[in-house]
C-alpha cells in the first residue's frame, strides 16, 4: 500500500503505530487496534509498545490475546455505528 510515496512493511507499520501514526502496511493490513480506520480505537502508547515487544519476541499467546481484544472493540464499534445509522445487510 502506498503511504506518502513509500511502501511500508509490517515492522515499519508497527514502529510508526507505536509512535502514534496509524497506517496500513504494504499488504493493506490494519494496525493491530484498527486505529488506521477507526482513530478513536487507538490504544495508549504503553499498550502499543507492549504489543511491539511481544511481536518482536514472537510471543504469540500475548499477541493473540491483544488482537482478540482489539477485534472485539472494533466489532462493538461497528455494531454501534450500524445501529445508529439503521444499516442492515440482507441475508
Amino acid at each position: 500500500m502506498e503511504t506518502g510515496g513509500c511502501t511500508i512493511d509490517r515492522d515499519e507499520q508497527l514502529r510508526r503505530w507505536v509512535a502514534g501514526e496509524s497506517l496500513h502496511d504494504e499488504d493493506g493490513r490494519c494496525c493491530p487496534d484498527y486505529s488506521c480506520c477507526y482513530l478513536h480505537l487507538l490504544v495508549p502508547r504503553e499498550e502499543r509498545q507492549f504489543y511491539l515487544t511481544a511481536y518482536r519476541e514472537e510471543k504469540q499467546k500475548e499477541l493473540n490475546r491483544m488482537e482478540y481484544r482489539y477485534l472485539a472493540r472494533k466489532l462493538a464499534c461497528m455494531v454501534t455505528e450500524d445501529t445508529h445509522e439503521r444499516r442492515f445487510t440482507p441475508l
